[in-house]
């Protein structure tokens, strides 16, 4: 079974502007899913406090790029972080195995090209 409850968010929008290098502006579209695992049933409210708490003290993770001409900004914005549970029948071994699968069904997968045309919403 699988969650979501949106996107978290800090809750505050500090507005900062972050100017990204030239680094950046070269690879700083490409969207990062992170996932944990776990072999026991977690707190969600729990964790998704503790990622707001996170995005607040971070505002970068939960702002969003913003193309100016050739250069790229990261605008502290608050449009919040995706995160979602699922529940499995595998065991943990099998599915971090095959997490990494398009077809699994255990992580969101990012579409990289809607990340570079700035329209992946969580």
């Amino acid at each position: 079974m699988s969650r979501s409850g949106g996107p978290v968010r800090a809750g505050r929008a500090s507005g900062t502007v972050v100017r990204c290098g030239l680094v950046e502006s070269i690879t700083g579209d490409r969207a990062v899913a992170m996932a944990f695992f776990f072999d026991h049933a977690v707190d969600e409210a729990g964790l998704t406090a503790g990622l707001a708490l996170a995005l607040d003290h971070v505002p970068l993770y939960a702002g969003r790029f913003r193309k100016r001409g050739k250069a790229l900004d990261i605008v502290c914005s608050d449009d919040g972080a995706s995160m979602s549970f699922r529940d499995s029948d595998m065991t943990l071994d099998q599915a971090m195995r095959t997490a990494a699968r398009l077809d699994s069904g255990l992580i969101d997968h990012i579409d990289t090209d809607a990340t570079r045309q700035g329209t992946v919403r969580c």
